[in-house]
């Protein structure tokens, strides 16, 4: 007996299993496709957001520059729209220095209004 014989024999012992129990088969069917549904968006997400390399020509030349009030119990906060200026028309250790800044909104709901925030006005720059 072949290998190939046996797959089909094992394959046509499924079927006829399955089709004697239509409810088992349709939750087994059920449960395969939302396991192997879930494991792709999962894996769709960790490759986007991990495996993949940022869209800059050298991503390990990325430096993220803040600022430190140490007495102030902050080690690292944002930098303002004039220390970026400063810091971009003097610094001659970067190629170039950019910066992003996100903002904060509220959603509004049937109980009380949400408040989603993002870090704000950061800076980086490339070595």
């Amino acid at each position: 007996m072949t290998i190939l014989s046996a797959l089909i024999r094992d394959l046509q012992h499924a079927a006829r299993n399955l089709l004697r129990a239509p409810g088992f088969a349709c939750i087994t069917i059920l449960t395969l496709a939302l396991g192997i549904g879930a494991n792709s968006a999962i894996f769709s997400v960790v490759s986007a957001v991990i495996l993949q390399p940022l869209a800059y020509p050298h991503p390990e030349q990325l430096v993220y520059i803040s600022s430190q009030f140490p007495k102030q119990g902050f080690d690292q906060f944002w930098i303002s729209p004039p220390e970026f200026l400063d810091f971009r028309e003097r610094t001659q250790a970067f190629s170039s220095v950019g910066a992003f800044v996100t903002s904060e909104t509220n959603l509004t709901a049937p109980e009380r209004p949400l408040r989603r925030s993002s870090p704000q006005g950061r800076s980086i720059a490339l070595v």
